[in-house]
């Protein structure tokens, strides 16, 4: 089996927001937003005097701060804004195909014309929840401020309705999970019929165990629902599903079997597979793990 991916604190979480205008923010009324949420942050650099709008912006949180190698670490978070709008790339037509809780997202993409990337700094070495709530508290006091299309969510690989978003976030607990930072994404496999690909995508770029399923006759919406309350509860708890260990599968009285290995889809990375078993075993993987792939 692969390393597990390296955590290095210089690593960064973000997302692109979109706007149907050029964006500028007074950055004294971004700031009281932010401290409604975060009341120890404190302003990077000029937040434009006079009430005047400026197109960076950032903030620190020293009430999260952590020791590394014997330096203070504080973690940061940047808004940086620009009249250009996103491209629609190979990556970005995939994320708009897995968006499943935006049916609208196409056309918001369409009205884009212009965005703004949100992106934490120096919080690789915090605790991954704590590092996803100061994300999410500055996020959704940007989205008070300058009300949004959507929210390109890329490490999740989907786009998001801010208001759904917004809604989730007021919420807390998983529904803020399943809104934003973590994913279910659903392929069928072209060249084995039948068979059915389905992985979470968002929880490795925090630190957590993504999951997946090569399966074949099971609803994907079960299967979807198993897969995201397994993230839930690695996001709660973390890794502690070993190889050999099994989850309830959908029937009373089923056991999946889990196992650490590398992830069939992009992005690359060490994911938890979860196997639903015969006869539900998806006919490619079986033909591979017999043959020792894997």
């Amino acid at each position: 089996m692969a390393e597990a991916e390296p955590a290095g604190f210089a690593q960064t979480y973000g997302v692109e927001i979109l706007y149907e205008t050029p964006l500028a923010i007074d950055g004294e009324e971004l700031l009281r937003a932010v401290r409604v949420r975060r009341p120890a942050a404190q302003p990077l650099g000029d937040l434009g005097a006079g009430g005047g709008e400026v197109k960076t912006l950032g903030f620190v949180h020293p009430d999260h701060a952590v020791e590394l190698s014997g330096a203070v670490i504080r973690p940061q978070t940047f808004l940086l804004a620009t009249d250009a709008p996103l491209r629609l790339t190979a990556m970005m037509e995939d994320h708009l195909g897995q968006s499943w809780s935006f049916p609208d997202a196409r056309q918001a993409f369409a009205r884009r014309r212009s965005s703004a990337l949100l992106t934490d700094m120096m919080t690789g070495s915090l605790d991954y929840q704590a590092r996803i709530e100061i994300f999410e508290d500055v996020l959704a006091a940007v989205l008070q401020v300058a009300p949004a299309l959507a929210i390109h969510w890329w490490p999740a690989g989907r786009f998001v309705d801010p208001a759904i978003w917004l809604e989730a976030y007021r919420e807390g607990g998983a529904d803020r999970l399943f809104a934003g930072a973590m994913n279910v994404r659903f392929y069928k496999i072209s060249d084995s019929p039948g068979d059915m690909l389905m992985d979470t995508l968002g929880l490795a770029a925090l630190g957590v165990r993504d999951l997946q399923c090569h399966f074949r006759d099971l609803d994907p919406s079960e299967v979807a629902t198993l897969l995201a309350n397994t993230g839930c509860y690695l996001f709660d708890e973390g890794d502690l599903i070993a190889d050999g260990h099994t989850i309830e599968g959908l029937t009373p009285g089923s056991r999946w079997m889990c196992r650490h290995e590398d992830s069939i889809l992009n992005p690359a990375r060490i994911v938890l597979n979860v196997d639903p078993g015969p006869p539900h075993t998806a006919a490619g993987r079986a033909d591979r793990d017999q043959g020792g792939g894997g």
